[in-house]
């Protein structure tokens, strides 16, 4: 043989030494008994259900995100909450990449998300996921121009437009019109999606909650609730006419929050003028709980994610 080691012949003594492949044993064992790991799933179970709050369309803590069937996705928050019970604390290991295509860069996020157990200081799950700029939900970028500061020659007929009213009670009109798009605009949205997304799919790794969010229970109702069995009533206690309202009043705060959060829909022509409207109107109405998904729902709208 006459491979070389640093320019010299290499003598069989300094070649390097292939160790024999490790196989593990064909059969493993369980880490927990039986009955201990249905207690451990059960417990799991009734954590989701009990603790976890649902959404509509990607709020709240689980929800099912239009377009995806009807089973129910874990959210970012639901995942937060599982990681403090579960005590495990997340690292990320993020990679960009720009890629030339012929209508402009992509920045593209790929995050690794590790959970480590902050008990034994083990890693119980890893997860990678992508993000993009590539994605239909950033590639088209727009602004909503108002009529004094349209550029000159552009023709306004096939523009969608918005009617803006002002405080002094009369309105002016915005005029969508895209612009050209600068990935780097979207560069910190994607890398916080692409961490949100390892992090959960390695969330529902590490706490065998995948098939609660994938498939349906057999206490889960087809929304998500556990079947609740009709209550026995006796025949000293006499129904209710009318069930009370629950969830709590609206506190001005919360009013406060939504009419601003709607105007930003408005300004963002994420509402039309008339849509603004009766979403105002109808905010007093709103319990607190109400409020709250309305308030995530509408951030979630804002910012442009799932």
């Amino acid at each position: 043989m006459t491979d070389t080691l640093k320019g010299k012949e290499a003598t069989p003594e300094q070649l390097p030494v292939v160790a024999e492949p490790v196989h593990l044993p064909t059969n493993i064992e369980p880490m927990m008994e039986m009955e201990k790991a249905v207690d451990l799933f059960e417990n799991i179970q009734k954590f989701c259900l009990e603790k976890l709050v649902e959404g509509k369309e990607g709020t709240g803590d689980y929800s099912v995100i239009p377009g995806t069937g009807k089973k129910p996705s874990l959210l970012q928050s639901g995942a937060e909450k599982l990681a403090i019970w579960f005590g495990l604390i997340s690292e990320f290991e993020n990679k960009r990449d720009i890629i030339d295509t012929p209508d402009g860069q992509i920045i593209s996020i790929d995050s690794t998300c590790r959970l480590r157990s902050l008990k034994t200081g083990n890693v119980v799950a890893i997860f990678g996921a992508n993000c993009n700029t590539g994605e239909n939900k950033y590639v088209n970028n727009y602004e909503w121009i108002p009529q004094w500061e349209m550029p000159d020659g552009i023709d306004k007929s096939g523009l969608e437009t918005k009617t803006v009213p002002t405080k002094s009670g009369g309105s002016f009109k915005k005029y969508k019109v895209e612009k050209p798009l600068n990935p780097w605009d979207k560069y910190n949205t994607v890398l916080k999606m692409a961490e949100k997304r390892s992090f959960v799919g390695a969330t529902k790794i590490a706490t065998g909650t995948s098939g609660m969010f994938t498939q349906d229970l057999e206490d889960m109702s087809s929304n998500g609730h556990r079947k609740q069995q009709p209550k026995q009533t006796s025949s000293k206690q006499k129904p209710q006419d009318k069930a009370k309202p629950t969830g709590g009043s609206l506190t001005s705060k919360q009013a406060e929050v939504l009419n601003k959060l709607a105007k930003d829909c408005l300004d963002a022509g994420q509402f039309t003028q008339a849509e603004y409207d009766t979403y105002v109107k109808g905010i007093p109405k709103m319990t607190s709980d109400k409020a709250g998904e309305e308030i995530q729902a509408m951030q979630n709208l804002i910012n442009g994610e799932n």
